[in-house]
């Protein structure tokens, strides 16, 4: 199995293009998942607790034995996600997209890309781009 995603940094209400190829060469049928997961993990002196929280699944169709398929799915990052933290002390809010192959009695082969949640104002900021009241280039003349 192979997968692939459009894009690993998105906004809250985008959709996320995932595509699997699956090579189905055992004797047993199959079905490909695909998972969003949030994982949030908090810490206080000397304990950590760890929350997973699935907030979007699908299940496609069977696969046959000895037969190969490319299946896709477009999954909605929901509007009221928080966005991913990952530089504080006490919590870390993280994200991840599963896609894995429902084999039954056997170990389900996975692959998992973690995902970057930004502020949707943050998402039209590009690389190089100055941040402030007004565009670069112009200046403000008061009199």
């Amino acid at each position: 199995m192979s997968a692939t995603t459009d894009r690993n940094v998105c906004t809250p209400g985008e959709t996320i293009s995932v595509v699997a190829q699956i090579c189905n060469s055992s004797s047993k049928n199959t079905r490909p998942k695909f998972k969003l997961e949030q994982k949030t993990v908090f810490r206080c002196n000397e304990s950590t607790k760890k929350w997973v929280m699935n907030l979007f699944k699908e299940v496609g169709e069977t696969i046959s034995p000895n037969s190969e398929r490319t299946v896709s799915c477009q999954l909605k990052i929901p509007d009221d996600a928080i966005s991913t933290i990952h530089n504080c002390e006490i919590i870390s809010v993280e994200y991840y997209i599963k896609v894995y192959l429902d084999i039954s009695f056997a170990f389900d082969p996975e692959v998992v890309f973690p995902l970057v949640i930004v502020p949707s104002r943050c998402a039209a900021i590009q690389p190089g781009e100055a941040v402030g009241a007004y565009p670069p280039g112009t200046t403000v003349v008061t009199s």
